[in-house]
């Protein structure tokens, strides 16, 4: 695009000084000043116009995900795969998935509280021992976004006493990564009793159900 720009600009500043051939030195240097201010001129709009649309893009409001799955990827990765892809099958719904998204990993706590409509929590065996999953959670939880738990076959709702323990299996660098994101250890006990009790579950069988037999809604 700037190749093209500076063409037809070489071509207007040639077509404005063909006639100054025809005319005395003295008119002919002062018209040739002005005509070399048009590219520099130009240059300087093309960079003002796109420094201006990278602001644009930079205030634009995120990309609004109506889905966060938030699940551990060696007990439900191919379980969420194939939610996501039904759910882009049937309806025009943003499903955020991390494997998707890996150079938002980061800023995965934002995405949940600026850009997610709603969190599923897909609850498998080892997911409520993994620091980014417990993050999410809270997350989710001191934002006040609305949140399902998705209870897997296998999944057993932590006693008091286990829950308070699950800290200790995260390292230093893991419980500092948490309190950089404004999560602290106390709001991941809280939230952990909030995803396991408060709120209404849905039993999802990973590996089918018998003939007849739906996924069944618990009551919080």
């Amino acid at each position: 695009v700037v190749d093209h720009l500076l063409a037809v600009l070489l071509l207007v500043l040639l077509l404005g000084a063909a006639p100054l051939l025809e005319i005395d030195f003295e008119n002919s240097s002062q018209v040739l000043g002005y005509l070399l201010c048009v590219p520099v001129f130009g240059l300087l709009l093309v960079g003002l116009g796109g420094l201006a649309w990278t602001a644009v893009i930079q205030l634009r409001p995120a990309t609004q995900y109506g889905v966060f799955l938030c699940h551990h990827k060696g007990g439900a990765g191919g379980l969420c795969r194939l939610m996501k892809i039904l759910v882009a099958r049937h309806t025009s719904t943003g499903v955020f998935l991390d494997c998707d998204q890996l150079e938002s990993l980061d800023f995965l706590f934002d995405v949940i509280r600026k850009s997610t409509k709603s969190v599923v929590v897909v609850l498998t065996p080892e997911l409520l021992k993994r620091v980014w999953c417990a993050g999410e959670i809270t997350t989710a939880w001191k934002n006040g976004i609305t949140t399902v738990p998705l209870i897997c076959d296998g999944f057993r709702p932590l006693s008091d006493e286990a829950q308070k323990m699950i800290p200790t299996l995260w390292t230093p660098q893991q419980k500092q990564i948490l309190a950089n994101y404004g999560v602290e250890i106390e709001a991941v006990n809280t939230a952990y009793g909030w995803i396991q009790h408060d709120l209404d579950s849905i039993d999802m069988p990973r590996f089918g159900h018998s003939a007849g037999t739906l996924p069944k809604k618990r009551a919080g």
